[in-house]
């Protein structure tokens, strides 16, 4: 821990951009193209095995800039995730340190990991395509710079990443399976199978997409003061059927609920349930508007839902 703390200090002290550290200026982080332009250095980051970027320096003269308060005041983990969860797919999950220059001025330093098993590929374009595209990924090329692999090098140097990620992790699941079974009854609680946590994140992104398509963002919608989420993933998978069929079962379960049953449907314009990506899903905030009501689900054959 001290020997991180050391490290982002003597980038705070001396700013200096390189393959794994991006220098930015403080961008506003309310608008949208500023959150594009953070969010290309974080995916840029993360598919080159990790690294940081440090904001408040200005990228030509490597000097520290001041910002305005309100502007200063804009940068936390939370906030910085979320910028990053509209773009990245699949999720990566950053940390924000704040780390004083050798003048004394506090920076935030976003510290973005590797060790991804997969390229992580940006999911929506910037707003009127400003800085990233949708479905594109983007690597640290020399320059330094963010940008998608012109190379075949560098295609290739990014998928080494990405096995080499997946190798360690496959030599990790055996060791978990090699630890003898009275060793294992001593751990406190489980790990949650990877299935159900991609399938909980993908129907997170979903919801968020929604959300961003109606109204701009969860927070402007009917959910802007909160709603609650449930999922199951059924293990084994189960034989996967029609999305027909499937539409049907749940249309056939009838148990003693006081409210809407999971699996609700309504059979009137737009609240109908429609197929995605090979599931079956219902939306009923931009019929109805009201977060009482305004449910969202979706449930796949393959026995998971949310």
């Amino acid at each position: 821990m001290e020997d991180r703390r050391r490290r982002l200090s003597f980038l705070a002290e001396n700013p200096r951009e390189d393959l794994d550290v991006e220098l930015k200026d403080w961008l506003d982080l309310n608008q949208r193209e500023h959150q594009a332009d953070l969010a290309k250095a974080m995916l840029a980051l993360a598919n080159h095995g990790g690294g940081f970027v440090l904001v408040g320096y200005d990228n030509d003269t490597e000097t520290p800039t001041v910002p305005s308060a309100e502007v200063a005041a804009q940068y936390d983990q939370d906030r910085v995730n979320g910028i990053l969860q509209r773009y990245a797919d699949p999720q990566v999950h950053v940390e924000l340190a704040r780390v004083e220059d050798a003048d004394g001025n506090p920076h935030p330093i976003v510290v973005v990991p590797g060790g991804h098993t997969v390229p992580i590929r940006c999911q929506r374009g910037g707003p009127n395509g400003a800085h990233v595209r949708q479905h594109a990924i983007y690597i640290r090329r020399p320059g330094p710079e963010s940008s998608e692999p012109q190379t075949a090098a560098e295609w290739a140097a990014l998928m080494r990443r990405c096995v080499l990620a997946d190798k360690e992790a496959l030599v990790d699941q055996m060791r978990s399976i090699l630890v003898p079974m009275a060793a294992e009854a001593t751990r406190e609680g489980a790990p949650v199978p990877d299935r159900h946590r991609d399938w909980v994140e993908r129907s997170q992104h979903r919801f968020e997409q929604l959300n961003e398509d109606a109204f701009g963002g969860v927070e402007q919608g009917p959910f802007a003061y909160g709603y609650w989420r449930a999922a199951y993933t059924i293990v084994p998978p189960v034989t996967e059927f029609s999305l027909t069929e499937l539409s049907q079962r749940y249309r056939n379960v009838v148990g003693k609920e006081t409210g809407w049953p999971v699996g609700y449907e309504m059979h009137r314009g737009d609240a109908r349930p429609r197929p995605y990506e090979g599931c079956i899903e219902l939306w009923l905030a931009e019929e109805l508007n009201d977060p009482a009501v305004c449910d969202y689900w979706r449930a796949c054959p393959n026995g998971t839902a949310c």
